[in-house]
Parts: structure tokens; C-alpha cells; sequence
């Protein structure tokens, strides 16, 4: 009984802890991929106002660990106390997830793919204002 799942992220081959709920299904896997956007796209942002990729501080590298306590903390606990739903684990093994599997979510496959959006923008733009120019 439930919709369990268990997740973590991957960068390279750095592996945050699993994070698993009992109720929460593929929501959560959803919600995982959902935030590393958000967290890239916000890096794309710093990047194309400041010119400088800050990479300074652990979440800004997007290393799986911190990715994984900041998600926790952002988008599932909103400030307030865990249910019962959530724990912690080392490995994905430590728990049942019959329901909808282990999922690990790929941080560098989405980084890549929101720059390379990026990049084709900045290109399109680019033959844009080539032939606003011309004409």
C-alpha cells in the first residue's frame, strides 16, 4: 500500500543519498527533475548577466549531496517538519519501492540540455539581428 519511490541525484559519478517516500509516487521524481532546472536555469541567468559562471559555492556546482539537502528543504519541507512520508537512506536497497521504482536523477544530462537551449537561442538571436542589420 502506497506510491513509494525513491530518488537521488547524480553528477558525473557523485551520488547524493536516496531520498524515499511512501505516498508521494512519481510526483517526486517529477518534482526532482523540476528543481534542477530551476537551479540551472538560474545559473544561466547569473551567467548571462554578470558573464562570470559563479561556481564558487557547493549548490552553484550543483554537487549531489547539497542538491539533495536543498531539495529536501525547498521543495518538500517549505520551512516546515517532515512527515512520516519521507526518509532519509544510504542506498536504495535499504527500503521497498515496488511501487515506482529507484530513479536517479541525471544532473548533467539537464544542465546540458538547458545550455544547449541556450546556446541555439543566442544563435537564432544572432542570425536574427544579422538580418535586421542588412536590411
Amino acid at each position: 500500500m502506497g506510491d513509494r519511490i525513491s530518488i537521488q541525484f547524480q553528477k558525473g559519478n557523485y551520488l547524493s543519498g536516496v531520498l524515499y517516500a511512501h505516498w508521494d509516487g512519481m510526483e517526486l521524481k517529477d518534482r526532482a527533475e523540476g528543481y534542477i532546472q530551476l537551479l540551472v536555469t538560474e545559473s544561466i541567468l547569473s551567467f548571462t548577466k554578470s558573464g562570470i559562471h559563479k561556481t564558487v559555492m557547493p549548490l552553484n556546482r550543483l554537487e549531489p549531496d547539497v542538491v539533495m539537502a536543498s531539495f529536501i528543504s525547498e521543495v518538500i519541507g517549505q520551512g516546515k517538519r517532515l512527515d512520516s512520508n519521507y526518509r532519509v537512506l544510504e542506498n536504495a536497497e535499504d527500503s521497498d519501492m515496488n511501487d515506482n521504482g529507484h530513479h536517479i536523477i541525471d544532473i548533467d544530462k539537464i544542465e546540458k540540455m538547458l545550455w544547449d537551449a541556450y546556446n541555439i537561442g543566442i544563435e537564432k538571436r544572432g542570425e536574427q539581428l544579422l538580418e535586421e542589420i542588412k536590411n
